[in-house]
């Protein structure tokens, strides 16, 4: 006699998804390359100016990417940039 494996378990120990699972998964891997993707532009944009570019994209940078939470500063505390300060 052979023994069944469970419902919804593989002999290999590994889960069995169904194809919506699979789809949902597919599509977050998606967006996470496309954000990727989105990220390695801007590097490669970035590191391709001048430092008197740079500047002037730091200065007139849309507002949306003016403000960056990076965790280090106490919640409520917002540290802005002055542009007296060295680049």
């Amino acid at each position: 006699m052979s023994r069944r494996e469970p419902k919804g378990k593989m002999a290999s120990g590994t889960e069995v998804i169904s194809w919506k699972q699979k789809k949902d998964l597919a599509e977050m891997e998606e967006m996470a390359v496309g954000k990727l993707e989105e990220l390695i532009a801007w590097v490669s944009t970035i590191e391709a100016m001048s430092n008197e570019q740079l500047k002037d994209y730091v200065l007139n940078r849309p507002e949306s990417l003016r403000s960056v939470k990076t965790g280090e500063n106490a919640p409520g505390k917002k540290v802005r940039w002055h542009s007296d300060q060295a680049l």
